[in-house]
């Protein structure tokens, strides 16, 4: 099966996706999800995740030799994510 195009930045993509591109199970999508490290949205009963954090997130893990965790890099994007949202959009 040939590998989906990298995403636009305002698409979201699945956790299997996710967990695909960056080298790691779909259970670790889910727990960084369930711990709050990741923003997500809910489609039925999928979970789906900004492709901005997965697209951003494997360029950290390959420019840095895969010596990055994930956990860490998603709190720290999101974090950054919400500094640049205007209070207006915030609220």
């Amino acid at each position: 099966m040939p590998e989906k195009a990298p995403a636009t930045p305002d698409e979201w993509v699945g956790t299997t996706y996710a967990a695909k591109r960056l080298g790691v199970s779909g259970v670790t999508i889910l727990r960084r999800i369930w711990d709050g490290d990741v923003p997500s949205m809910r489609a039925g009963r999928a979970h789906r995740i900004p492709a901005r954090l997965v697209e951003d997130a494997y360029q950290a893990v390959m420019g840095n030799g895969g010596q990055v965790v994930l956990a860490d890099f998603c709190r720290q994007w999101t974090a950054a994510q919400q500094e640049t949202v205007p209070a207006e959009v915030a609220a």
